[in-house]
């Protein structure tokens, strides 16, 4: 996974070599993709959260859940609270246990095949200005930043 500093970089970069210093748009985009990534601890926390609403949700004990997993009820406290990061097969196994399916534990939301936004061309033909003002980008910024959005996928 890319990191945050390096897309933030890459932007900028485009930004200034497509529309010089006054243009934010490539900028405002870098946020609003970071802001969809989640990072590791992020993730575990709500994975854990997410993990104990369905256990309530289906009125099962961390005792009952510990039992199923060969666990302690302390390992299933700390898998909750996100001490404890759950290995894939144990994910596997409590939404098993929990008679869900196991993507509704994990904090990313799936497409189904057809309607991901990859399946989707995005033509970016305006920009945003430093004072907020909507401009039309030129043909080879449209290019450039379409070539570089496609290359995200």
């Amino acid at each position: 996974m890319i990191s945050l500093i390096k897309l933030v970089a890459k932007f900028r970069k485009i930004d200034l070599a497509l529309n010089g210093p006054k243009c934010t748009f490539a900028l405002t985009i870098a946020k609003k993709i970071c802001k969809m990534l989640l990072d590791p601890k992020s993730f575990y926390q709500l994975l854990a959260e997410q993990i104990k609403i369905e256990r309530m949700k289906k009125d099962v004990s961390q005792q009952n859940l510990a039992d199923h997993l060969d666990l302690s009820r302390t390992s299933i406290m700390n898998i909750e609270t996100g001490r404890h990061k759950p290995s894939l097969f144990q994910v596997l196994q409590i939404a098993n246990y929990l008679n869900i399916d196991y993507t509704t534990l994990i904090p990313y939301k799936f497409k189904k095949p057809g309607t991901s936004p990859a399946n989707t061309k995005v033509k970016v033909n305006k920009g945003l200005t430093d004072d907020g003002k909507v401009t039309e980008l030129d043909k080879s910024s449209q290019t450039a930043i379409n070539k570089f959005l496609s290359n995200l996928k």
